[in-house]
Formats: C-alpha cells, structure tokens, sequence
C-alpha cells in the first residue's frame, strides 16, 4: 500500500551536448528515476539507480579537462552539472578559462536545460 501510495518508478535518460563546431565538444548524460515525488540520479531510491557521465566527445586545439561533474538540490528536482576547464594546445600562459553547463530534472519526469 505504501508503494502504491508513493507512485511507481519510472527511469528516463537525459543529456545534454555543448559543441563549440571547430573546437571541442562536451556531454553530460545518463538517467534518472523519478515516481511524482522524488527525483534521483546517483542516490538509490526504492531499489532504483540512475547515473550522471560527463565526457569529452572531441577537443581540437584544446586540452578540455573536466573540473567537475556533479548533482545538487532537492529530493523533488535534480540539478546536473558540467564544469570543464578549456587551455589551448599551444601553451600561452596564463590562458585558460571555466565553462559550466547545467541541466534539471525532476519528479513529474520533466527534463529543463
């Protein structure tokens, strides 16, 4: 009855794709659970598991190294982000900078980017 009550659980994949056309390309994606009032992503939830990858799809002329590939907020909606750190191949000191890219998913399933 307390199953019942909570929703049944349902999994959907998520991902979202940054491409910089000549340079790089960068991806965060996987899956996650959700039942009407939760939301997860790495975190077990009535037996269930979703996952959260970031990866470098191609880099041209650039190191992109991943500075962090994370999930935060609420047991209702998940926030999923990407930071990656972009240093030009032929090394000008001190160049280099941050971009960060966030998604959101939630309990009702919706996926916000």
């Amino acid at each position: 009855m307390l199953a019942a009550a909570a929703g049944t659980v349902k999994h959907k994949q998520y991902s979202q794709t940054i491409q910089q056309i000549i340079t790089d390309g960068v991806k965060q994606y996987g899956t996650f659970c959700y039942d009407g009032s939760h939301a997860r992503v790495r975190t077990t939830y009535r037996g269930y598991q979703g996952s959260h990858h970031c990866v470098v799809d191609y880099a041209v002329g650039m190191v992109v190294t991943l500075r962090e590939c994370s999930e935060s907020g609420s047991t209702s909606e998940r926030t999923l982000t990407q930071i990656w750190n972009y240093k030009p191949l032929v090394d000008i000191d001190p160049v280099n900078w941050d971009e960060s890219y966030h998604m959101t998913v939630s309990s009702t399933g919706v996926i916000s980017k």
